[in-house]
């Protein structure tokens, strides 16, 4: 199960008419309860995790697999000037207020 903010979850127990779920990451101790009828979730607020959605690890590996495709072919492209094309280009830039 993964929720509205990317983070998954595995079940735990199952009740009578609920489901707990725990964080599928074993260090976290975030968990939700579910309705078996509806699914939906318990209460209304989700809980903190102590770690990423995984959200930017997903978006940092496509975009790896895109540099790595655009640059295959191109000769004497080695992985330094690669790398600091890459640097020159986020270091110009401007990235969103929420951003730091």
């Amino acid at each position: 199960m993964t929720d509205k903010n990317n983070y998954s979850y595995i079940e735990s127990y199952s009740g009578l008419k609920t489901r707990n779920w725990r964080c599928s990451d074993r260090y976290c101790r975030a968990m939700i309860t579910t309705s078996k009828s509806t699914e939906a979730l318990v209460g209304t607020d989700l809980p903190e995790h102590n770690h990423g959605n995984g959200l930017l690890r997903n978006k940092a590996r496509e975009t790896e697999a895109e540099v790595i495709q655009r640059y295959e072919n191109v000769h004497r492209a080695t992985t330094a000037a690669v790398l600091q094309d890459i640097s020159n280009t986020i270091a110009s830039f401007k990235f969103p207020s929420s951003i730091k």
